[in-house]
């Protein structure tokens, strides 16, 4: 039988980056963040690292969203898929959101969990500048990482 620390040592830092490359694994990208602070407290895994693991594939997951929303999105928008139809209003208001307080609804909105997922694709939908975009979500993803994971790693002493 494998042990957790075998698995965590072995592919622990593949599969942090692509769960939060993707976004999702079943669990809230701040559960599996903690896990991964209380993991360097283990000294399962080394924190600088997994910093800058956790901030490459936060980062790297905002710009594939922002990406699918500015290149598929219109695509979508226009073709009025029933599921569309149905979020018409809260894409919407969620437009409206962004307009009216820009670049800090990135800061806002990637605060709430389940609206950062589709923030990033509605700032490539409103075809939001890219480099505005990018550092805005560069900034908000090294700070969640660093207080998600420094959280993570403070429960391991309880």
């Amino acid at each position: 039988m494998v042990k957790v620390p075998e698995l965590v040592l072995h592919y622990g830092y593949i599969i942090i980056f692509i769960s939060l490359l993707i976004g999702t694994i079943g669990m809230p990208d701040e559960l599996l963040l903690l896990t991964v602070g209380y993991f360097t407290k283990k000294g399962w895994l080394d924190y600088s690292i997994c910093l800058i693991v956790c901030f490459a594939g936060t980062f790297s997951g905002m710009l594939l969203k922002y990406y699918l929303g500015k290149k598929s999105g219109q695509i979508f928008y226009k073709g009025k898929t029933r599921w569309l139809r149905k979020a018409e209003k809260s894409i919407g208001k969620a437009k409206l959101f962004m307009d009216k307080y820009g670049s800090f609804s990135i800061l806002i909105g990637c605060s709430i969990p389940g609206v950062r997922y589709w923030l990033n694709f509605l700032c490539g939908l409103s075809k939001m500048k890219f480099h505005i975009y990018s550092m805005y979500a560069g900034i908000w993803a090294i700070i969640w990482c660093f207080v998600i994971l420094t959280l993570g790693r403070s429960f391991g002493h309880l």
